[in-house]
């Protein structure tokens, strides 16, 4: 062994390794935390026309928004009987 060679060791061991990102234990955390998230629904476009159903409701909720809670509710059941009662048929 030559004594360049034995000088040239300390050097190469005090270089700082290059490391990606990815490979600190900080960074590898994050990344699991993230891919662990569940996505976000996303919502449908808005269309240009509006549904027939959706309108009737949005009538009815405007025509039913001075009503007391529990005259909507009363209301509201009566209704969906008479949807059940009617798909049954």
């Amino acid at each position: 062994m030559s004594v360049l060679d034995s000088e040239a060791s300390p050097e190469q061991s005090t270089k700082p390794t290059k490391r990606s990102k990815n490979d600190t234990f900080e960074e590898s955390i994050l990344k699991e935390l993230r891919e662990s998230r569940p996505v976000a629904p996303t919502r449908a476009p808005p269309t240009n026309e509006e549904n027939g159903d959706l309108h009737f409701c949005k009538y009815l909720a405007h025509l039913m928004k001075n009503m007391t809670e529990k005259k909507k509710l009363r209301l509201q059941s009566q209704f969906i009987c008479q949807v059940i009662d009617s798909l049954e048929d």
